[in-house]
């Protein structure tokens, strides 16, 4: 701990032993003072008359300085002060902090440790927080969550899709041949052409769009599809189907479905209906106290993330391509049916709001509604969601019953309806999340590009012909992706996808919106094709990103012609300095050659070639 005047730069100025010595002035002094005022200080003085005479009636709200506070706040005041009221342990360390940052003491700390100690100060507030969460009332609505108890919610499917651009067209042959999924296939139906064969028809263009590449169950699995290959799956999945989709000629989209099993549909509602004490976690470094109703938040946002995760890593591990090589996460789309609570009716619940934000659902004045199935949502996971949050994560939902009947002769996909409307949807959805992975690729594509922008300086600012080789493969790779993915992409952006049955979805108001809107006599709001714009945008990048890839390639071109100069002219050097180094050797190797009085050695040395070359000579 160095006083003020060692960081204004006098710190030379006391040299030897008095320099060394006057260094702990300030703690010695620190250390003293604290001392004096552990041992004399008076009591606090600031005392809050919280609760009157009737203070065990909770009914009546309390008044402090003309502000009305509830009964369970004034209890819970009174039960746990603020920090520096009491007799805790975040008492002291409040009340040290905070002389050693007041009055003339302050000017002995440097900025770094008076940050230091406002940052602890701050972390004492959450234990503190967190110790009053503990004692506060249960019956406070405020502060916890509360679910009903006749409403549930089932999560029977997660889709998650992996993308295989040009250059990833090998590794996709290799996953292929090395899980060789299609062995029953082969088996059972005879004339079927196997997986490999179906992918270099699917890309030339001769074959239909889409494929069943695998049909996967889990050893314990009850029932099974006899094509199926039987695997140890993560506990969570009975099941998991893999079709591949061509998106133009360039891109291949494998879309996993992993079926949940019963048990493991029905954990997120258990966690949802379970009730959650308060919490202290830590967020970067630092302490987070958390209520009842933001633990519930958080803990049951983390069950449903964890069944993500779970297939985000068997994708990765199984079919690693252009997402999970790039460390970005897989777009993935899971499906939530609740029992009661209908989201397309026209009554708008808000009592029911807090406990869909727990299962990760927000933005309840808009609808993305499925064209077929109008009961049917899609609803991206916002960031106000931070326990299922993670980037490309969508869900479908909506209610059971509602959703069910919309559909004719849903008991021929499953006997039970949550998995069976899983089943329906499964290839329009496959292919819809297919198609909307393109958004992803090319916004992955966006970074990676600016990326190697800004480090093109860096690496090639000496004009080395290793890092230009690199750079230029690099940009090699990501043109050549982008360049064969655009143009193929051109059949898909016209609409002309065929043999391909995609889901589509149209955004609009909500109910109680649209509602208010005819009340009010209000214009109504104009419905939005999400699948035309989908492809709009995704058009308007491939466009920016091709000429941006234009003026790189010309960039490197001028490069390429700098850094040959360059590299010739330091190799010209390096060529005379053989050069220079040869004609050394080879004037040393003609002088000793003969050495005499006649030698070009005797011209330079006479004295010592005479002494011994001359006298023999004669």
């Amino acid at each position: 701990m160095n006083p003020w005047f060692f960081d204004k730069g006098f710190g030379p100025v006391f040299r030897g032993k008095f320099a060394r010595a006057l260094k702990w002035v300030p703690g010695v002094v620190l250390i003293l003072s604290l001392l004096y005022f552990l041992l004399f200080r008076k009591k606090n003085a600031r005392v809050v008359d919280i609760v009157t005479s009737g203070q065990s009636d909770q009914s009546k709200p309390k008044k402090i300085s003309e502000i009305e506070i509830s009964p369970y706040t004034a209890d819970a005041y009174l039960k746990v002060p603020s920090v520096g009221e009491g007799g805790r342990w975040y008492d002291w360390a409040e009340w040290i902090l905070l002389w050693a940052s007041s009055s003339w003491r302050k000017i002995l700390l440097s900025r770094r440790m008076a940050e230091k100690v406002l940052r602890w100060r701050n972390h004492l507030l959450r234990f503190n927080e967190h110790e009053r969460n503990l004692i506060w009332s249960p019956e406070d609505s405020r502060k916890r969550l509360d679910v009903p108890s006749d409403e549930h919610v089932d999560m029977p499917a997660i889709w998650v899709v992996e993308l295989f651009p040009p250059s990833g067209y090998k590794e996709l042959e290799r996953i292929i041949l090395k899980n060789a999924w299609d062995r029953n296939f082969l088996s059972i139906f005879s004339h079927r052409k196997s997986n490999i064969q179906l992918l270099e028809r699917m890309r030339s263009g001769e074959s239909w769009s889409g494929w069943t590449l695998a049909s996967i169950a889990d050893t314990d699995a009850k029932f099974i599809s006899p094509n199926a290959v039987r695997e140890r799956l993560p506990g969570s999945f009975s099941a998991i189907e893999i079709h591949g989709v061509r998106i133009g000629s360039g891109l291949t989209a494998l879309v996993a479905h992993f079926q949940l099993s019963e048990s493991a549909a029905k954990e997120l509602d258990e966690v949802w209906h379970k009730e959650h004490n308060p919490h202290l976690i830590w967020v970067q470094g630092a302490p987070l106290a958390e209520n009842r109703q933001w633990a519930a938040f958080r803990v049951t946002q983390q069950a449903r993330r964890r069944f993500h995760d779970e297939a985000r890593r068997w994708m990765a591990k199984k079919c690693p391509g252009f997402f999970s090589g790039n460390g970005i996460s897989q777009p993935l789309a899971d499906l939530l049916l609740l029992e009661n609570y209908d989201p397309c009716s026209s009554d708008y619940d808000r009592a029911f709001q807090d406990p869909l934000r727990a299962l990760g659902i927000t933005g309840h004045h808009y609808h993305i509604r499925n064209n077929e199935v109008p009961k049917l949502l899609l609803l991206s996971v916002e960031d106000m969601c931070p326990g299922v949050y993670r980037e490309n994560t969508q869900g479908f939902w909506g209610n059971k019953s509602s959703i069910a009947s919309c559909i004719s002769h849903l008991d021929a996909y499953g006997s039970d309806s949550e998995f069976a409307i899983a089943n329906y949807f499964d290839r329009s959805l496959a292919n819809f999340l297919a198609a909307q992975s393109v958004s992803a690729y090319v916004s992955s594509l966006e970074s990676n590009y600016a990326k190697a922008r800004d480090l093109a300086t860096v690496r090639h600012g000496k004009f080395k012909a290793k890092e230009l080789r690199r750079l230029r493969s690099q940009f090699l790779v990501f043109s050549m992706d982008l360049v064969s993915s655009a143009s193929g992409l051109e059949e898909f952006w016209s609409g002309s996808w065929h043999e391909i049955e995609e889901a589509r979805f149209t955004f609009d108001l909500s109910p109680h919106l649209l509602k208010a809107d005819e009340e009010h006599g209000r214009k109504r709001f104009s419905q939005v094709d999400v699948n035309e714009k989908m492809r709009e945008q995704q058009k308007k990048k491939f466009a920016q990103l091709m000429s941006e890839d234009v003026a790189h390639r010309d960039i490197l071109s001028s490069v390429a012609s700098i850094g040959s100069s360059v590299d010739s002219y330091a190799l010209g050097r390096i060529a005379l300095l053989v050069a220079g180094a040869s004609l050394v050797v080879a004037l040393a190797t003609l002088a000793l050659a003969n050495i005499g009085c006649s030698s070009i050695l005797y011209y330079f040395f006479p004295e010592w070639v005479s002494g011994f070359a001359c006298e023999d000579s004669r």
